[in-house]
């Protein structure tokens, strides 16, 4: 899932913002990687990089919010488990 992202960002790097798969911006892969210098630990830094791929403009909504899903998830194992 992140391979994926960071080398479909490196295929189309374009030098303007193009919405092939999805919309990214100019360079998505140098974004990406200001985006992980800005992280403190490796797992924010991987996150950090594939929002770039999946949720640059925020068109993935709730379901790249991975906060809110984590709890959720939690919440989930507790009843079922």
């Amino acid at each position: 899932w992140i391979s994926g992202a960071l080398e479909t960002m490196v295929q189309y790097g374009y030098p303007v913002p193009t919405s092939f798969y999805n919309p990214l911006p100019a360079r998505p892969f140098a974004v990406a990687c200001q985006s992980i210098l800005q992280e403190v630990t490796p797992l924010s830094s991987l996150r950090a990089a594939a929002q770039v791929y999946y949720n640059y403009t925020g068109q993935a909504g709730q379901c790249f919010d991975w906060l809110s899903l984590s709890v959720d998830a939690v919440r989930y194992l507790h009843r079922v488990g």
